[in-house]
C-alpha cells in the first residue's frame, strides 16, 4: 500500500507549468530554398545522387540535372561536370542529409568526389579553406 505524504499541491507554490505526456521537442528553424548546386564527375555519380535524394524527398523538392559541357572540343582544358539543381527544399535538413551520406560508408558507391555548393558559394562542401 502506497505511503500518504502530506505536500502542497504545485498550484499552492505558485507553480503553474503545465503537464504533458509528449517530451519537449526543440523547435528547429527549417526554411525552404533554392539554389543548391551538386557537382559530379561522372554521370552514375550523378545518378547516385538523385536516386539518394528521390528516395528521401520524392517530389516534395524541385530537380534539373545538366550535363557536362565543358569545352575540350574547342581546345579548352575543362571537360565540365554532371550534376543538378535543387530548389524548393528544406534548409539545412536536405543539406546535412547529404552530407552525411557524403562521409557515410555508404559513400563507396561513388566513383569520385562530389561538391556542392549553395547559391553563391559561400556555403560549400568540401567546405572552402583559406589558403
Amino acid at each position: 500500500m502506497a505511503e500518504s505524504v502530506d505536500a502542497p499541491d504545485l498550484k499552492s507554490v505558485g507553480h503553474c507549468a503545465r503537464g504533458s505526456s509528449s517530451l519537449p521537442v526543440p523547435i528547429i528553424n527549417i526554411k525552404n530554398m533554392d539554389d543548391l548546386k551538386i557537382y559530379c564527375h561522372t554521370q552514375e555519380d550523378q545518378s547516385i545522387m538523385f536516386d539518394f535524394l528521390f528516395e528521401i524527398y520524392r517530389n516534395n523538392i524541385e530537380y534539373c540535372t545538366w550535363e557536362p559541357d565543358g569545352d575540350i572540343e574547342q581546345g579548352g582544358e575543362s571537360e565540365g561536370t554532371w550534376g543538378m539543381f535543387i530548389d524548393n527544399f528544406p534548409y539545412p535538413e536536405l543539406w546535412d542529409k547529404v552530407v552525411e551520406f557524403l562521409e557515410s560508408e555508404d559513400s563507396w558507391a561513388l566513383e569520385d568526389d562530389v561538391e556542392m555548393a549553395l547559391g553563391d558559394g559561400t556555403i560549400s562542401y568540401p567546405p572552402l579553406t583559406e589558403d
